[in-house]
């Protein structure tokens, strides 16, 4: 016997018991890696009846996690393991793993109880690698049998060898086509093929009766001869061809080949158009793939395909607790030749090499564990998705329901987990059926799910149940799903059922496509109207029944009326919708009383006018008024079921009656005076009658064109030229008129002239309602606003002249009236002549006169005023003036400001000489060369149009001679400082000082301390003189 490798992630074998003839027989099914290929042998099923030993070995352990122990050895893999420990407390679980450090598949598992000491667990699997306990508890033994000499060992007898279905055309291949079946009992490979599937399968299918008591029909076996010559033939036909075209196996699983395909008929059974039929492709497809998915989910397909046997009752060997030796376990193996690339295969070096040599698998006998039942099955939202058309007009719509359940957790190795299911739909008052397509061998072929990935090994199996009809009328909404599961090896479990509601497909809404009120012509406000709707119906699946349309006039911008049934009139009662009745047309034939619109309907939507009268519309009461139709219908279906209504559909009519028009004054408007770069404005108001206004304009040059009178004489006042122009028929000169406002929102318009304009313009203003009906031009001329710039009357400067008479200041004001008469004169005085650079400066006017108060003369007018202010002597006064001209506001002539006149200055002489005392002269701290000098006096010392008074020093040292200093009183320096200056700087002058108001302190001057003698002088502008001596 050749050596044999054991890879269980290559090549894997399980077991079950199956009851076949009411005896419990040993059924096996084994899988290939893709990776492999297909091996050109047979697979050998081989019966072990050795007597292996269990061997003494070292183990190792290891705290994982918690309580949880990791054991290892590093003799290689074990087929059988055997731990003596002692429970210290509670229950312990051993789980063997098929990889080290507890990684891979769980292999076997045993839970005990303790305390105990020497308990023995015992475990066994291909292959066993690692070994985790979780509990409180010491292994204080370890036995092993090593899978390389349990595979190797000479007790393993051959009892059968199993393989493809072939015929003689699989010669050319080198696939062997010679006999299979049992030791002793060989037949041909289809033969085989059957015998596999007519002895090895379960007597009996699923349950009859579900979970909820319901009868389903009994399980339906496939007929072996025609799975194995029809049903896996195109399968056959497939490997057959990668055999032919690929035979290194190393790349079969890569490789695809072309099947012919037809185009799918419909749920309905409907075969494809030729249209479609033409546009058929070839399918694609791994024919080593389907082999291996195939062979790995049907219990019957993977014993036609050569992938699995059940075993004759005397092959079974029960096992014997007294005898170490493994019993019950049986081998597969097959010979193949292949150049392995082990990055395919995980934990291993990527690295090739030639294999050839014999791949087996071996597997245990366990106590038999029945299927359980598919668990969490519900029905997914939404409950009813529409997916597919009636199969008949007027039949129900098809939909499809999410079926879900848990998919099974990943056990222990050997415990069998399912690999299809089984699904019925119960609709009320009927009897199960299943969703499962036809097998064409016989019966059902089970839903396989996919086989999920590492991040969603948990996930629901999820089945789409399509053609699901809605209730029909009158008919329970509620069905019942049931699923059953079956194992690899077609042992089936009990059945789990979930209630399901199906949900009605709402009827069609008909699509309303417009909506017209059309109002009857009248002189009055009242008038009648009818609503026009156009709606279309599709036929294509449904034909309606009746059609309601609800027909709803109000006030636009109001709430729709919340009635039930229409409302012919704004504020008027709900009256009964109008109804058509669609029963006993066709889809090319309308009801009574409706149009249809043959030239605008297409394929099965058919377009229908209707019109509906009995409306009114009163405009007195409302400018706009809309109407909103909505529009529902129910389908022969079910007639007693609306549809919802549609959306609205609106159409809104306006009033065409204008609003009034505003009052207008007939007088001339006066726009305002132009501002400096001779643009002159106007914002014209008038009484709010309507929502909105236009303006227009025309000008007095082309009204007088339009109306045929003179141009107009622009010397002439323009409210001399207006009468003409109001008497005038208006009517004649609409051409004159352009827009130039439109939409106005408040009643006032603001417009600006040109420059210079003397014209008169009418401006009309009419009005606009909310729905933009707009009033006509006045007919009266009186009715439009005439509006003309004003003109300024500017007088000449006025000339101002005065005197002295007594203390008072005597003012004659004389205007020149060569150009336009003076009105009034405004004149401004002040006291400080910086302030007279303009009139602004000089503060409000301190005499206001008008021509009451003048003498005109015959080109001239004049003014005579006195200012009987007091002012201190030698206080100088100035004054300006101003003219307005004349105004006459009602022939547009307004009063200009002349330019200001020139500055008149005047002084109010004293009738006293200076005022020269307190005379003091001494020294000072600090001072030894100078004395301080030091008088009071009335002296001003501004410049007047009189003159300037003098101050003049004459000092006298001990030779007699004099020193004069002499000052004007406008020379005067004025010092304002915390303390009086010293010498230094100041030995030639002579100075005001005060520390806050300097030009009312007290003169000083510095002389020198050899002064004998002083001489003080004080001379006014009229030359008068104070003088005092002062002896030192």
């Amino acid at each position: 016997m050749s050596t044999r490798y054991v890879n269980p992630g290559l090549f894997n074998v399980s077991t079950q018991l199956v009851r076949v003839g009411d005896r419990q027989r040993p059924g096996l099914r084994w899988i290939l890696h893709p990776s492999l290929g297909l091996p050109l042998s047979l697979f050998q099923v081989w019966q072990y009846g050795g007597q292996a030993q269990l061997k003494g070995n070292v183990i190792a352990g290891t705290v994982i996690q918690n309580s949880k122990r990791l054991y290892e050895w590093f003799s290689g893999d074990a087929a059988v393991v055997e731990l003596t420990v002692d429970i210290i407390a509670g229950n312990i679980t051993a789980t063997a793993f098929s990889g080290p450090s507890g990684g891979g598949q769980v292999v076997d598992q045993v839970t005990l109880g303790g305390p105990v000491n020497a308990a023995v667990i015992r475990m066994k699997g291909c292959v066993i690698a690692s070994v985790v306990i979780d509990g409180s508890a010491n292994v204080t033994g370890f036995r092993m049998i090593s899978a390389n000499d349990f595979v190797n060992d000479p007790g393993w007898r051959l009892v059968e060898e199993v393989g493809l279905p072939v015929d003689n055309q699989f010669a050319v291949t080198g696939y062997p086509t010679g006999p299979q079946g049992p030791v002793g009992a060989p037949a041909d490979p289809l033969s085989a093929a059957m015998i596999r599937v007519r002895n090895g399968t379960p007597d009996l299918g699923w349950d009859t009766v579900t979970d909820r008591g319901t009868a389903v029909p009994a399980f339906v076996k496939p007929d072996p001869e025609l799975l194995v010559k029809k049903e896996i033939n195109q399968l056959m036909e497939a490997l057959l061809q990668l055999l032919e075209e690929q035979p290194d196996p190393a790349r079969q699983a890569e490789t695809e080949i072309s099947i012919r395909t037809d185009a799918p008929s419909s749920i309905h059974g409907r075969t494809a158009s030729a249209e479609w039929q033409l546009q058929a492709q070839d399918a694609k497809l791994r024919p080593l793939d389907m082999l291996l998915m195939t062979a790995g989910v049907d219990s019957y397909a993977s014993l036609a395909l050569g992938f699995g046997t059940t075993l004759g009752e005397n092959i079974i060997e029960h096992a014997r607790a007294a005898n170490p030796a493994p019993s019950g376990a049986f081998m597969v193996t097959v010979k193949h030749e292949i150049l392995m690339d082990l990055t395919w295969a995980s934990g291993f070096l990527p690295i090739k090499f030639p294999f050839n040599g014999e791949f087996c698998a071996f597997c245990f006998q366990h106590k038999p564990y029945p299927l359980d039942a598919p668990a969490g099955l519900f029905t997914s939202q939404p409950q009813a998705v529409k997916t597919e058309t009636p199969a008949e007009q007027d039949g129900p719509w098809l939909s499809t329901i999410n079926l879900n359940w848990l998919r099974p957790a990943t056990g222990v190795a050997w415990l069998a987990r399912p690999t299809g299911f089984a699904i019925t739909r119960q609709l009320p008052a009927t009897t199960p059926e299943f969703r499962m397509p036809d097998r064409l061998s016989g019966g059902w072929m089970p839903l396989t799910p996919v086989i999920p990935g590492p991040e969603d090994e948990n996930a629901s199996v999820r089945f789409a149940d399509t053609a699901v009809p809605e209730p029909l009328p009158g008919e329970a909404p509620g069905q019942v799903y049931s699923v059953a599961a079956h194992d690899w090896f077609g042992r089936w479990g009990n059945w789990i059922s979930a209630d399901h509601t199906r949900q009605r497909v709402a009827p069609q809404i008909p699509a309303l496509l417009l909506a017209r009120l059309e109002v009857a012509p009248g002189a009055g406000p009242a008038r009648t109207a009818e609503a026009v709707a156009e709606f279309t119906w599709d036929w294509a699946f449904r034909s309606p029944a009746n059609v309601s349309i609800r027909v709803l006039v109000h006030e636009d911008g109001s709430a729709v009326p919340a009635v039930s049934g229409s409302v012919l009139a704004v504020g008027a009662p709900a009256v009964a919708d109008t109804i058509i009745d669609f029963n006993g047309t066709g889809i090319d034939t309308a009801p009574a009383g409706v149009d249809l619109v043959a030239e605008e309907s297409n394929d099965t939507i058919r377009k229908y006018k209707i019109r509906i009268g009995g409306l009114a519309v009163n405009y007195a009461n409302q400018e706009r008024t809309k109407l909103s139709i909505r529009i529902r219908g129910t389908e022969r279906f079910d007639p007693a079921v609306p549809s919802a209504w549609s959306r609205d559909v609106t159409d809104v009519n306006i009033s065409p009656i204008p609003p009034p028009a505003p009052f207008v004054p007939s007088a001339m408007t006066w726009s305002a005076i132009p501002d400096p770069k001779g643009i002159s404005r106007i914002r014209l108001t008038w009484p709010s009658t309507a929502p909105k206004y236009a303006v227009y304009l025309a000008d007095e040059s082309a009204l007088t064109r339009e109306l045929g009178l003179p141009s107009p004489e622009l010397r002439s006042p323009a409210a001399a030229r207006l009468p003409a122009l109001r008497a005038a028929d208006i009517t004649n000169a609409r051409n004159a008129f352009r827009k130039v406002a439109d939409g106005l929102r408040t009643p006032a318009f603001e417009f600006e002239f040109p420059r210079g304009s003397a014209l008169i313009h009418f401006f009309a203003i009419t009005p606009i309602s909310n729905s933009g009906v707009e009033g006509p031009l006045p007919v009266s001329a009186n009715d439009y606003f005439a509006v003309s710039v004003p003109r300024i009357v500017i007088p000449e400067t006025p000339a101002i002249t005065g005197r002295s008479v007594n203390g008072r200041n005597r003012l004659r004001i004389t205007v020149m009236e060569t150009r336009w008469p003076a009105g009034r004169v405004e004149i401004f005085r002040t006291t400080r002549d910086v302030n007279t650079i303009t009139i602004g400066r000089m503060g409000a006017p301190w005499i206001i006169a008008d021509e009451t108060t003048a003498v005109r003369g015959a080109d001239s007018v004049s003014w005579e005023l006195e200012d009987t202010a007091v002012y201190p002597a030698w206080q100088a006064v100035y004054y300006r003036v101003v003219a307005y001209g004349r105004a006459d506001v009602a022939q547009g002539e307004f009063a200009g400001r002349s330019a200001a006149s020139d500055v008149l200055e005047m002084v109010v002489p004293s009738v006293n000489a200076p005022v020269l005392e307190d005379l003091l002269a001494d020294a000072q701290p600090g001072e030894t060369a100078f004395l301080l000098l030091r008088f009071r006096t009335d002296a001003v010392a501004a410049r007047t149009v009189a003159g300037t008074h003098s101050v003049t020093l004459k000092m006298y040292d001990e030779t007699n001679q004099p020193v004069t200093r002499r000052v004007s009183g406008d020379g005067l320096r004025f010092v304002k400082a915390a303390a009086i200056p010293g010498s230094a700087g100041m030995e030639e002058e002579i100075f005001r000082f005060d520390p806050v108001n300097p030009e009312q302190g007290l003169i000083y001057a510095w002389i020198k301390n050899n002064t004998r003698m002083l001489v003080i002088e004080i001379r006014d502008p009229s030359g008068r003189l104070t003088s005092k001596t002062l002896k030192l």
